[in-house]
């Protein structure tokens, strides 16, 4: 017998890429998540990428829980939505397809079906990066330290406040094969030293970098037969962070001996995210899959 069933679900034009709760109440509601949408149109014969941001809220009908849609916000000439965080209490960022970070000021005192909803406040771009594959920040006394990784394997760090964005790594070839840079899946803050930062990519190795000092990894591991897609740390475990891969694989990693992983599971298909959730005192590792895994 199934232990999961559908709630509710919604048809929508583009794809779904991410999901992120919203740690506010919206018109009333208080499960409300933003989902990032990518879609590649073909009918120009260029290749168009569009996005937009979807948010919904869980409500209660009947008995049964839905999914109402608050507002859909078009991305405009940013393109698609590959991923995104809240990033502060009131700003949610944006990776884009159109090499950039979007920042939105999230505004939980709208009315009813406001696209207001969201108002872009900021929007920072690097050229020649391609797409922005992940994004993840921290939140330190007034300013959000965001991380992201591209298309062309570059990992690129910045400081968030209300005086502005700047720019504070970037470490180019930062993941290379046979001389070529690889896109960088995924990039990950490490939330207890503040300092450290993960990435995967396709050259088949996540990589351990000082942010204080990045001209070489503080550590490299190969030990993957695919592509590195998807990485967290603990939450509460200082050492401890997973990490997912495209060989279908879901590994758990302590950062003071990576000679091996601490274990090791096959997920039957390539793992997309992997996201930690505590429930009654357990710890438990969520993963998203492929072959509806």
């Amino acid at each position: 017998e199934d232990m999961l069933t559908i709630a509710s679900k919604n048809d929508l034009i583009c794809h779904p890429c991410c999901l992120e709760r919203l740690p506010h109440i919206i018109n009333g509601h208080t499960d409300v998540f933003a989902s990032g949408h990518y879609e590649l149109s073909d009918e120009s014969g260029t290749g168009t990428r569009e996005g937009k941001i979807t948010i919904c809220a869980l409500v209660e009908e009947n008995d049964t829980v839905a999914i109402k849609i608050l507002a859909d916000i078009c991305c405009g000439d940013s393109g698609g939505v590959l991923d995104l965080k809240v990033i502060n209490p009131t700003t949610l960022a944006t990776s884009m397809s159109g090499e950039r970070l979007d920042f939105y000021h999230i505004n939980s005192s709208v009315n009813e079906d406001s696209t207001s909803i969201l108002q872009k406040t900021n929007s920072i771009s690097k050229a020649g990066e391609g797409l922005f594959l992940s994004i993840d920040s921290y939140f330190c006394e007034d300013s959000s330290i965001v991380a992201c990784s591209t298309q062309s394997g570059s990992l690129v760090g910045y400081q968030y406040n209300q005086t502005g964005i700047d720019e504070t790594l970037y470490i180019p070839n930062a993941h290379i094969l046979l001389t070529q840079s690889m896109p960088i899946w995924i990039t990950a803050l490490d939330p207890h030293s503040k300092t450290r930062i993960l990435s995967g990519g396709d050259d088949c190795k996540f990589k351990l970098w000082d942010m204080r000092s990045f001209q070489a990894p503080m550590a490299t591991c190969n030990k993957f037969d695919a592509g590195v897609t998807s990485s967290q740390w603990h939450p509460h475990q200082e050492h401890i962070f997973a990490v997912g891969s495209y060989d279908e694989t879901v590994s758990l990693w302590d950062d003071r001996n990576l000679k091996t992983e601490v274990l090791r599971s096959n997920t039957g298909g390539g793992v997309w995210r992997v996201k930690w959730c505590s429930v009654s005192n357990y710890d438990y590792l969520l993963t998203a899959n492929m072959q509806g895994g």
